[in-house]
């Protein structure tokens, strides 16, 4: 798997840091599939007890709105001297989604101005539909010496299709509880029926 590198003018080599600068915040991707998640239950890397929760999404170049979303994050990278934005495999463009803190789901409600608020009792299955609100950092790779992106999940909005609609349950009605200001617990992310298939890296 070949990273994406940014075609830019060439810029002076970055300082070594430890800082991380968030250079675009309140982004958010079109509608895209996800390829695995660590939502319902954190990654810990080895030899440390800190969780990771994210998502890593697939991205088509020639889709409009991918290719539309990629390409601001080219200008971005160049404008930050930021050399790659992601993996690729053949056709495919992989981005990693990723936060030190739980990330609030929803699901998309064309009736409400705010996605109701759901549980994950599992991970999302691969090729459940979403979008993902994030902010955007850049860090100091330091084992390969150079800047790098990080892309900082705030939430999760899933895009249900018939297939992934009968694996949420269904409250009584979600926008009733919105409205009134009922904060009984959120819906649960189900996983009864055979999960679809979870698609490794």
């Amino acid at each position: 798997m070949k990273k994406i590198v940014v075609k830019g003018k060439k810029t002076v080599p970055p300082t070594p840091s430890n800082r991380v600068m968030t250079v675009e915040s309140g982004m958010k991707t079109p509608s895209v599939i996800v390829q695995r998640t660590n939502i319902a239950k954190p990654y810990i890397y080895p030899g440390t007890d800190v969780p990771r929760y994210g998502a890593v999404i697939e991205m088509n170049p020639s889709d409009d709105k991918h290719a539309k979303f990629l390409k601001q994050l080219e200008e971005i990278a160049t404008a930050n001297g930021v050399e790659t934005i992601g993996h690729m495999d053949e056709d495919t463009i992989f981005i990693k989604f990723q936060t030190k803190i739980e990330l609030k789901t929803c699901v998309f409600d064309p009736e409400c101005d705010e996605p109701p608020e759901i549980q994950l009792s599992e991970e999302l299955p691969y090729g459940t539909k979403v979008e993902i609100e994030f902010d955007l950092n850049t860090y100091y790779n330091v084992k390969e010496r150079k800047k790098g992106f990080n892309f900082c999940p705030k939430k999760i909005i899933l895009h249900l299709d018939k297939k992934t609609q009968k694996l949420v349950e269904v409250s009584n009605n979600v926008r009733t509880r919105k409205n009134s200001g009922d904060r009984s617990e959120p819906k649960k992310f189900r996983g009864r029926l055979p999960k679809l298939e979870q698609r490794d890296e």
